[in-house]
């Protein structure tokens, strides 16, 4: 340090910096000596003191394990108490499930025997399975059940309740149960009887359709499928026989309305008359178009009923085209009379056998009162083939009796009137029978109108 001008003191920067340099450079020193000294003794006594950094460090790991010891005893305890609740979750069910169900299942069980529930309480017991005396019970249980059983079926049996009997027997025959399967037997024996029986009761009481449920359920049995085959074929003729005369029915099957496509129609027909379990039947329409006869060759083969190609056409070509066998053996094979027109002294030839037939002049003055009920439409099926119709719809159609010579046969027109036609149709001069003046006309579209009679008993 020096003095200024003015008498006060200025520091050395130079001497300072020398002063601080040389402190440092003590201190130091004696820092170093105070280290080297403190270790020396430290050696010297053979004991080593921490640090404080040691000291630190040892605290701060202490902390770290109380603090671990901890955590693993709260672990510890937490652990035990989930086992705890899981336990109690596992357990009360078991014991739920083998101990209090059953025991409750098992003492209701018992209050139904008691009772005389038996079913239920065998079913219990058999749920039970081993449980206690569950096996024991089930079987006493059982043989109630058999017991009532058995009598119940006894009973149904000997008020001749066939199915109630074998339904209960059946149940004991399960167990085999006394003689369980030979009353089995003798009950559908008897039962197979009993339905046989009311078989023949709907057959006399006319209810074809029950007794043939009823054969069909035993079939094989006596004459059941014979007996069913009958009731098939009355069944069919059950109608007619039920008709009035005048009354209108269906049977056999045609085509008539020109679509094939539906299949054939059936046949609606007139009952004319009713005699010894039979009906005679006329068409309601003109079936189809027919000629008389039309193998006929003109002025030198003489035609009749017996020989014309419309016979053949009815018992050949309709007969096996419109009817079932059942319905065949219903249709009766009848003498067709050989006829006379009045009027005319014709000669018509031969008797006939025949299911098919056409009506004689006598027949159509018989049967019909007057010229109205006579008159007959056509099918379409018959329209199509060329059968005349007028705008009413009405047409002609044929009777098998002979004309004024063999040459022509007898014909309805579209008003009814009965008159005389060429046999092969196509004669334009026709005569109206019993003398009536006659006109021109063309009748060769004339239909077939099939008559026959059926035994409907």
């Amino acid at each position: 340090m020096s003095m200024n001008e003015y008498g006060e003191i200025v520091r050395d920067s130079s001497s300072e910096e020398a002063t601080t340099h040389e402190s440092s450079r003590r201190m130091d020193e004696y820092g170093e000596i105070a280290r080297d000294s403190f270790s020396v003794n430290v050696s010297s006594s053979n004991t080593t003191f921490p640090t404080s950094t040691s000291l630190l460090s040892s605290r701060l790991s202490n902390t770290s394990n109380e603090r671990t010891r901890n955590e693993r005893k709260k672990g510890i305890i937490v652990a035990g108490i989930i086992w705890a609740v899981v336990a109690v979750f596992i357990i009360i069910p078991i014991i739920e499930a083998y101990i209090i169900i059953p025991f409750q299942k098992y003492n209701t069980a018992v209050t139904y025997m008691n009772e005389g529930s038996y079913t239920t309480a065998f079913s219990i017991f058999i749920e039970l399975n081993d449980f206690k005396n569950s096996s024991e019970l089930a079987d006493s249980c059982l043989y109630e059940i058999n017991e009532t059983s058995y009598a119940n079926a006894l009973s149904y049996m000997e008020n001749e309740e066939y199915d109630k009997a074998i339904s209960l027997f059946e149940k004991t025959q399960k167990y085999s149960y006394k003689d369980s399967a030979r009353l089995i037997e003798k009950c559908q024996n008897a039962l197979i009887e009993q339905t046989y029986d009311k078989a023949a009761i709907m057959i006399e009481q006319e209810k074809y359709e029950e007794a043939i449920g009823y054969l069909q359920e035993i079939s094989g049995y006596k004459d059941s499928d014979d007996l069913i085959r009958k009731c098939e074929r009355l069944q069919l003729v059950y109608p007619i026989r039920m008709a009035e005369i005048g009354g209108r029915v269906t049977f056999g099957s045609y085509e008539q309305d020109g679509n094939t496509d539906n299949g054939a129609e059936k046949i609606t027909w007139i009952v004319l008359d009713k005699t010894d379990n039979k009906a005679l039947l006329l068409s309601e329409y003109g079936l189809d178009y027919m000629i008389y006869d039309g193998s006929f060759a003109s002025n030198t083969t003489y035609s009749t009923w017996e020989t014309c190609s419309l016979r053949k056409w009815m018992n050949e070509t309709f007969i096996n085209s419109a009817f079932t066998e059942d319905e065949l053996s219903a249709i009766e094979i009848v003498k067709v009379r050989a006829e006379k027109t009045n009027g005319f002294d014709t000669d018509p030839g031969n008797d006939t056998d025949d299911r098919i037939f056409a009506l004689s002049y006598n027949d159509a003055n018989v049967y019909f009162q007057s010229n109205e009920e006579r008159r007959c439409k056509p099918t379409n099926i018959a329209s199509s083939n060329t059968a005349y119709k007028d705008d009413k719809g009405y047409g002609f159609w044929w009777l098998r009796s002979p004309g004024h010579d063999r040459r022509y046969a007898t014909l309805v027109d579209e008003e009814g009137v009965i008159r005389e036609l060429f046999v092969d149709g196509f004669d334009d001069i026709t005569r109206i029978v019993n003398g009536y003046s006659g006109y021109d006309w063309n009748y060769g579209n004339a239909t077939a109108r099939p008559a026959m009679w059926v035994r409907y008993n």
